[in-house]
């Protein structure tokens, strides 16, 4: 059964997308990308955005990056950028290293997701003998990179949305500029 939307090549490898693919992966993108912020929105309550800071420009050219690859049927890609701009977009808000603990002191509610991204990332990125993900289907890999999509807006929005409903309790250092 073919999929325009999954299809790209054999064994996953990328082929040139045709116009109607990119068109419908990029509506796909949107659907998450959006999903991931209304998720964020109602899991805190909030109504407002925070649109500011040092680290929005970083967030702006990542999600293209990502949005490119994910048009283009680079399932990888998608899953390596999506989780580097989460770390990036952390290690930023809380350095390096102290993000686990954070998130449990604010009870993120989707820890599970974080380490499950990050390891299949981390898998990618640093081969060895465990690594599985060249042996996963192109649909595994789509499913990946979806849901890597809509992570990396959740967690950057959540986190957002969290430092501004809670901007009076955060130390001077870490208040929203």
């Amino acid at each position: 059964m073919e999929d325009i939307i999954i299809d790209n090549g054999e064994n996953g490898i990328p082929t040139l997308a045709s116009e109607e693919q990119w068109s419908r992966r990029g509506e796909q993108f949107d659907r998450m990308s959006k999903a991931g912020y209304n998720n964020a929105k109602d899991a805190l309550g909030i109504d407002s955005y925070w649109h500011g800071g040092d680290n929005h420009g970083m967030r702006i050219t990542l999600g293209r990056e990502m949005e490119r690859c994910f048009c283009s049927g680079c399932w990888i890609s998608v899953i390596c950028i999506g989780m580097a701009s989460v770390e990036a977009f952390s290690n930023e808000i809380w350095g390096h290293g102290k993000v686990r603990k954070e998130l449990e002191e604010i009870e993120f509610p989707h820890i599970g997701w974080w380490e499950s991204l990050r390891n299949k990332r981390n898998s990618i990125m640093h081969v060895n003998s465990n690594s599985t993900y060249h042996e996963e289907s192109n649909y595994d890999l789509h499913y990946y990179a979806k849901m890597t999509v809509w992570f990396s807006y959740f967690f950057m929005d959540y986190i957002c949305l969290w430092r501004e409903k809670n901007s009076d309790n955060l130390p001077s250092s870490q208040q929203l500029s």
